[in-house]
């Protein structure tokens, strides 16, 4: 079992999310979105400025994301922000939550993977030998689509 943080932040040109273990003062990785855009597009980078290794593009309703980098993956969200719920799609295996939280079960009604909301943060939780950097980024979609619009603390 893997645990991280996401700590949302807000630059000038987008958010932008630092990822760490829990409890560890260092950055794992850094997600930079990009503002002003139909189509959101989010860069991972390891540590806090270094090299890209992944990135994640959504459509202009924000119902379809798509990874690339080391390992490619595709969520999908439906259309209405109502309902909490989403599939993610990887390895021929696909992971969907239940209804009302991001907890997501993958072959075998196995939990796979958790995410859970404090303000300006995500905490995941990886139980399945899932890629992390596919789950870290599901959070950050899942941010997007769900909670973009909660202000962010200035002390964030």
């Amino acid at each position: 079992m893997a645990c991280y943080e996401l700590t949302r932040g807000v630059v000038s040109n987008g958010p932008s999310y630092e990822v760490r273990s829990s409890g560890e003062p260092w950055v794992l990785y850094t997600v930079r979105g990009t503002s002003f855009s139909l189509a959101p597009r989010f860069t991972a980078h390891e540590g806090a400025c270094g090299p890209e290794v992944a990135t994640m593009r959504a459509n202009f309703t924000k119902t379809k994301f798509t990874i690339v980098g080391r390992h490619a993956a595709t969520l999908a969200f439906p259309l209405s922000r109502t309902k909490s719920n989403m599939s993610l799609g990887i390895d021929d295996c696909e992971y969907t939550t239940e209804p009302g939280s991001f907890r997501c079960f993958g072959p075998y009604k196995r939990l796979a993977f958790a995410i859970e909301k404090h303000r300006n943060r995500l905490d995941v939780e990886i139980l399945a030998s899932l890629p992390p950097l596919v789950v870290l980024l599901a959070a950050v979609a899942i941010d997007q689509k769900y909670f973009q619009d909660e202000a962010v603390p200035a002390s964030a």
